[in-house]
């Protein structure tokens, strides 16, 4: 049986980050790596081909998406075209501290979904923050993940993030929250060239690039995201699974 993955989500945009969350882990190839490339092109798979071969004592798999579709688009693509049970949804804008935290997630927690951490709304307290957890197959199955494609950064918030976890949440009332704590702060670093928001603990770093609905606005009017049919995307993924 097929059970752990570590999934992680990306963009040409966010090579740098990859780069800092795959040297944060120090080696440690204990877990099988899939890495989900959103928005590709074939001229960009060089610069994440180099990344494989300059970690290539990690165990690591690369997925490539069509579409952009953030966040959610790493856990899609995993479920969608591999057989792992319980699959951790790591964005690329994280950082690993201590690698103990992978046995807590897949061994101490083994039998439960597990969200790093929860955000209230006026609707919801099941919010997993920045879609980061560990998700399991038998409560995937009980939903229509192409239902929760985000086309867009807006989307990637409200349909994904949003709809999405509190749905999955709802579904698995065993879900153990890792670290409550792990919320938005009032720390602001600059990392790769940006003023970011650093959320912090002994085990995990995440680097925030937008933390109001204003900078996610400015983001999207710079940009034009493709729009691809599910069945485009399906076919795509299916020819484009490498190894």
């Amino acid at each position: 049986m097929i059970n752990d993955v570590i999934a992680i989500p990306t963009h040409i945009t966010g090579v740098r980050f990859l780069d800092n969350l795959l040297g944060s882990l120090k080696g440690f190839d204990k877990y099988p790596i899939i890495i989900v490339i959103n928005a590709h092109k074939e001229a960009n798979l060089a610069s994440f081909l180099d990344i494989k071969k300059k970690f290539n004592k990690l165990p690591i798999t690369i997925i490539t998406l069509p579409t952009n579709s953030f966040e959610f688009g790493g856990l899609y693509a995993v479920y969608q075209f591999t057989n792992y049970n319980n699959i951790f949804l790591l964005p690329h804008s994280c950082e690993i501290v201590n690698t103990d935290l992978f046995d807590m997630v897949f061994d101490l927690h083994r039998k439960n979904s597990v969200a790093f951490a929860l955000m209230d709304s006026c609707w919801s307290k099941g919010i997993w923050h920045s879609h980061v957890g560990k998700y399991r197959r038998p409560i995937l199955d009980k939903m229509n993940l192409s239902d929760y494609l985000p086309r867009d950064m807006h989307e990637a918030i409200e349909k994904s993030e949003a709809i999405f976890t509190t749905r999955y949440h709802t579904l698995d009332k065993d879900t153990v929250v890792l670290f409550p704590d792990w919320v938005n702060t009032d720390v602001f670093e600059e990392k790769f060239g940006k003023l970011r928001m650093k959320i912090a603990n002994q085990y995990i770093i995440k680097w925030k690039t937008h933390w109001n609905s204003n900078m996610v606005s400015d983001d999207m009017a710079k940009t034009n995201p493709p729009k691809r049919s599910i069945r485009k995307t399906i076919k795509h993924i299916r020819s484009k699974l490498f190894s």
